[in-house]
């Protein structure tokens, strides 16, 4: 996908532009598996509820919206594997 970088080795995304990923679609959907430093969870957690409060959209949009220049995507392999099943996380 054109505009969607990757390291050369194929193992993940970089420069993860919020915007480049929500223009195309690129949604993080399910299931939600991720890496985050300690020092780093209260932030995340307070970016994604400030983020779903005023968007109020599903889990995968809200963590494409949120997405920044210090943030990876695993690419090769995945984390993990979902079973489509349809529904939301919040309801």
């Amino acid at each position: 996908m054109e505009g969607i970088l990757y390291h050369e080795s194929g193992k993940f995304y970089m420069n993860c532009y919020n915007k480049i990923y929500f223009d195309k679609k690129f949604w993080l959907g399910g299931p939600i598996a991720m890496l985050v430093n300690n020092n780093n969870v209260e932030s995340l957690l307070n970016d994604f509820i400030l983020q779903y409060n005023k968007s109020n959209v599903n889990n995968d949009v809200v963590f494409t919206q949120i997405l920044n220049c210090n943030d990876y995507i695993c690419r090769e392999p995945l984390l993990g594997y979902e079973e489509e099943e349809g529904g939301i996380t919040f309801s």
